[in-house]
């Protein structure tokens, strides 16, 4: 999943759960990484609900162009199906079967600032560690 985030481009920040494990997951797919983002380990990340999720979005500095969240099950794959608007057809249905421990989705959100990203976006990517 690594290799897959490096080729797609590696993010300008990633919010990390404190989670050992999610920034376990963190290091080893960091790995991979042609460069290093910028990282930030928040405990209210910790088996954040989709709407806390968002929260955080919302509160991004425009500055960052690109984020990553790492985090956790059921907040964060209800908030991928939350923001899908529309996109890959096929990624959509893959999405729809559920969103697995690993999984990555890239969404490209409508609005020009994250203060706009309640609006939801496309789903470029959707990729499960099996893939």
């Amino acid at each position: 999943m690594g290799q897959r985030v490096d080729r797609l481009g590696v993010p300008d920040l990633v919010l990390c759960s404190s989670a050992r494990r999610a920034q376990e997951t963190l290091e080893a797919a960091s790995i991979a990484w042609e460069r290093a983002p910028r990282v930030r380990v928040e405990r209210a990340l910790y088996l954040a609900s989709s709407e806390r999720l968002l929260d955080e979005i919302l509160g991004l500095s425009d500055e960052e162009a690109s984020v990553l969240i790492v985090g956790h099950n059921p907040g964060i794959g209800a908030l991928v199906h939350a923001l899908s608007r529309g996109g890959n057809e096929a990624a959509r249905a893959r999405l729809r079967q559920g969103f697995p421990a690993g999984a990555l989705a890239l969404l490209r959100l409508g609005g020009a600032r994250w203060c706009d990203a309640h609006g939801g976006g496309s789903l470029e990517t959707f990729a499960t560690p099996g893939d």
